[in-house]
């Protein structure tokens, strides 16, 4: 499930604590890639191969989309349903 599993779980907990619930807007800038890689404090080139390996293990997907304060459409990454559900069930073992 997990390969790289430090480096992805951070990134699924990254995701998910993000706070974009209306796709009708514009999604905060800390789901671009490089904000997540500063988020995570990894390179963006690490946090990009796993961010790979994740969309083929169905925990991620990336659209464009535009960001808040941005006026042109930029990858974004996004929880899948899986992928949701998993980080939701770390976040809330680690808050036990």
């Amino acid at each position: 499930m997990l390969n790289d599993s430090d480096v992805q779980v951070r990134i699924l907990k990254h995701i998910a604590r993000q706070e974009w619930t209306d796709p009708e807007q514009p999604a905060p800038a800390s789901l671009t890639q490089k904000a997540i890689a500063g988020g995570v404090g990894y390179t963006k080139a690490w946090v990009s191969e796993q961010l790979r390996m994740m969309m083929k293990e169905g925990l991620v997907k990336k659209r464009m989309w535009r960001i808040r304060g941005g006026k042109r459409r930029v990858m974004v990454y996004l929880l899948t349903d899986k992928g949701r559900i998993i980080a939701n069930l770390m976040i809330t073992n680690v808050m036990k």
